[in-house]
């Protein structure tokens, strides 16, 4: 079920900390795949805060909405970052051209490998945007996410 909404939603935010922080660095991404075993992969930049913070810390908060359905995918797991050329190939689309001018050999390029430790999906009562951004606000703060607390 996870695997079809990831497919159906394509973009999220990645949340990750270098070390405790209260308050996450927040990227944007494009899921690449989730595999048979699970895990969710995207390419990001070794230039990016992701890239720096998972040098400390492997945990990654991942946050998806599906206004149109309601619902919000928060996903927690541990990421491992890896530079195979071989998934590089595999992954790459035009459109990852506007990050890597250089192409596929672009030498900023990395995967992230992210392997579920838990999932939640919620639905909240209205798709107006203030319903969605106090619960993607909870989300991404590590808080309840009951969208009527």
């Amino acid at each position: 079920m996870l695997k079809a909404m990831l497919t159906e939603i394509h973009t999220g935010i990645v949340c990750t900390t270098a070390h405790t922080e209260d308050f996450p660095d927040i990227e944007s991404m494009k899921t690449k795949d989730v595999d048979q075993q699970g895990n969710i992969w995207y390419m990001f930049s070794s230039e990016s805060p992701a890239y720096k913070n998972l040098q400390h810390n492997n945990n990654v908060t991942l946050i998806y909405t599906l206004p149109i359905k309601s619902q919000l995918v928060r996903i927690i797991g541990k990421g491992e970052i890896s530079r195979s050329v071989s998934k590089i190939y595999q992954y790459w689309s035009n459109s990852d051209e506007k990050q890597f001018e250089q192409g596929r050999d672009d030498p900023r390029i990395r995967l992230l490998k992210i392997n579920i430790e838990s999932s939640q999906c919620l639905k909240f009562s209205s798709n107006s945007i203030i319903s969605i951004l106090k619960l993607l606000g909870r989300a991404i703060g590590g808080r309840d996410t009951d969208p009527d607390a």
